[in-house]
């Protein structure tokens, strides 16, 4: 006789929609059949109405071909559920730049936790003017966050608080000699929550995990952290290794042994879950799941061919 919430496509709003209220109204006798409508946007490709006779028509086997799961889910969530969706390159290209900026963020957060001084407690509770600064706009962010998502469920504004919240992170741990690792780890796991929410993380995480990804289970009780901080050591004298190597190698012009240590970065190093960042005087060194390393370097493939197919199609 009544219920709460009625959902449906734009266009059904009118005679479809109408139509039902006056039909159900008039045969249950009440003045309020629905409490609330929730009408969704259309989904367009480049612009124009996905039609099997058109030959636009995109199944979402087919967009997993190239993408994932989770970055489609980006392009939703950057886009109201109540207007159009264009599904484009463009649109994809801005999803996969939020994926990095959030992998990014996550892996600079865990090296900044598992490099963190051991014998400075500022590293762990202690806040200073800089500190006190990012924590309360931390918690306005969360404040507007909790807003956006309370009006209409807007997800794209809630993502570019999220956007926000990590351009402002970046700021302190970029330009902070010691960083209070408690405060950034606070807010790195709060941004993964939100993101569990969303859907974009295996709600399977354990409430203390960071980042993307499905928790590693323990062999012989030994930690993902405690492998990584076992494991640093031998990764930090072989990039040494590389960089004093890659150094002769430019100073040699020697093009085939600057191959070889591209290789080693590219490839042999990522496929052990490790990212060596060159630059400046150090490299960095980041530990990351091997897969989804394997994932981004063959998504970058395909989207390249992709875009070179269409413009081939064009000319």
């Amino acid at each position: 006789e009544q219920f709460d919430v009625h959902t449906g496509g734009v266009d059904l709003k009118f005679p479809h929609h109408d139509n039902e209220i006056a039909q159900a109204e008039a045969h249950y006798n009440h003045d309020q059949w629905i409490n609330y409508f929730l009408h969704s946007g259309h989904l367009t490709i480049t612009g124009c109405k996905m039609s099997k006779s058109l030959k636009n028509f995109v199944t979402i086997n087919q967009a997993l071909e190239i993408y994932s799961s989770r970055q489609i889910r980006l392009l939703f969530l950057l886009h109201s559920w109540s207007g159009t969706l264009d599904f484009s390159d463009s649109g994809m290209d801005r999803a996969l730049i939020y994926e990095k900026l959030l992998n990014e963020f996550f892996l600079n957060v865990k090296t900044h936790i598992r490099n963190r001084n051991l014998n400075d407690i500022k590293s762990y509770t202690k806040f200073d003017e800089n500190d006190r600064q990012l924590n309360e706009e931390f918690l306005n962010l969360k404040r507007e966050i909790h807003l956006a998502l309370s009006d209409s469920i807007d997800t794209p504004k809630s993502m570019d608080h999220i956007r926000e919240l990590i351009r402002l992170t970046n700021i302190y741990m970029n330009s902070m000699k010691v960083i209070n690792t408690l405060l950034i780890r606070n807010i790195a796991l709060y941004i993964t929550r939100m993101l569990s929410i969303f859907g974009l993380i295996n709600e399977n995480n354990s409430g203390d995990q960071i980042g993307f990804g499905k928790p590693i289970q323990n062999i012989n009780e030994i930690t993902t952290i405690d492998v990584e901080q076992i494991a640093m050591p031998y990764v930090e004298q072989f990039s040494h290794f590389r960089d004093s190597v890659r150094r002769q190698a430019i100073l040699s012009k020697n093009k085939e042994i600057l191959t070889l240590c591209d290789h080693v970065r590219d490839v042999t190093l990522p496929d052990l879950g490790v990212r060596l960042e060159d630059g400046g005087e150090k490299t960095a060194i980041k530990f990351c799941d091997p897969e989804i390393l394997r994932k981004e370097r063959e998504q970058a493939l395909l989207v390249e061919k992709s875009k070179q197919a269409k413009k081939e199609r064009k000319s």
